[in-house]
């Protein structure tokens, strides 16, 4: 394991782009194509490929119901805490299972996965859905199914927002536009983005700025500590925090132009193996990892 140190940023803030949008037309093409980019050199090929199945769906089911998705005035936060879920994910969770379904050639464990959901009820699903939402999935098997409707439902009323209507977020380690927890840090590039970080949702795939060298657990910057695998990518990095004892990855695009949030970090799950050694848990779950959340986790 080698430390690396980052730089710091030292930017008055006027010219930051504080909010990033999901462009959803776009989100789970591009994250399925990089899913299938890093199979092909992964000691998980089989599951990443699995995922990238997922995440075709996904989009799939994005261009089919379209009118469903679009449907509505967008009340903020996306997923108000004390309100049911929006039960058009439902809908989309049996639009993603008719879609695998059709592609045939399923793994029996799929084939068992699609049978419990479509025999669970509603309010099961709900359960698990919320479940997933506070980081605790109850079904390993089910939940990146369940990420996966969700993803669809939420991303989509995300990508309807201005960015100018999304609050600063509070507490800055929330998503700004439905409060979940960031997934990663992405570094990235192209004018207003050069060279700034911002957290990724795993939920609506709203991405928003933070300063580098900070914790984005507690928001400390002190002993702030970057770690990768000697030998490994250098784009992708381990930030670790004495002082609330978690870790978190950045992705670094100026290193790597191709990455995208959520399959690079799957694609370097062997990172979450190492970092699993250490005292630092991880602060939130990739929806197409959930069994990361079987290892302690930070609450």
């Amino acid at each position: 394991m080698n430390q690396a140190p980052a730089p710091i940023e030292f930017r008055d803030g006027t010219d930051i782009r504080r909010i990033r949008l999901p462009q959803i037309q776009t989100l789970f093409a591009q994250r399925a194509e990089r899913l299938r980019q890093l199979a092909a050199d992964s000691a998980i090929a089989d599951y990443i490929g699995l995922m990238a199945v997922l995440v075709d769906a996904q989009h799939q089911c994005v261009q089919k119901m379209q009118a469903e998705l679009s449907a509505g005035m967008q009340k903020l936060p996306l997923i108000a805490p004390s309100a049911k879920l929006d039960p058009l994910w439902h809908q989309v969770l049996f639009c993603i299972l008719e879609w695998l379904e059709q592609q045939g050639n399923l793994l029996p464990s799929v084939v068992q996965v699609i049978k419990d959901l479509r025999n669970a009820s509603a309010d099961e699903l709900d359960t698990q859905a919320q479940a997933i939402l506070a980081q605790y999935p109850r079904v390993i098997a089910n939940a990146p199914f369940i990420a996966a409707a969700l993803q669809v439902v939420y991303a989509s009323k995300a990508a309807q927002l201005s960015e100018q209507s999304v609050p600063y977020a509070d507490p800055a380690s929330a998503c700004p536009a439905c409060g979940g927890a960031p997934v990663v840090s992405v570094v990235r590039l192209g004018e207003q983005n050069q060279n700034y970080r911002y957290l990724h949702c795993g939920v609506c795939e709203t991405e928003w700025h933070m300063v580098r060298v900070k914790c984005t657990h507690c928001g400390s910057t002190n002993g702030i500590a970057y770690e990768h695998i000697e030998n490994g990518p250098e784009y992708i990095q381990a930030e670790t925090c004495t002082e609330c004892h978690t870790y978190s990855k950045v992705i670094d695009q100026e290193k790597n132009a191709q990455t995208e949030p959520l399959a690079d970090d799957l694609g370097s799950f062997a990172l979450d193996l190492l970092m699993s050694q250490t005292e630092f848990a991880r602060t939130s779950f990739n929806p197409l990892l959930p069994f990361a959340a079987i290892e302690g986790h930070a609450e």
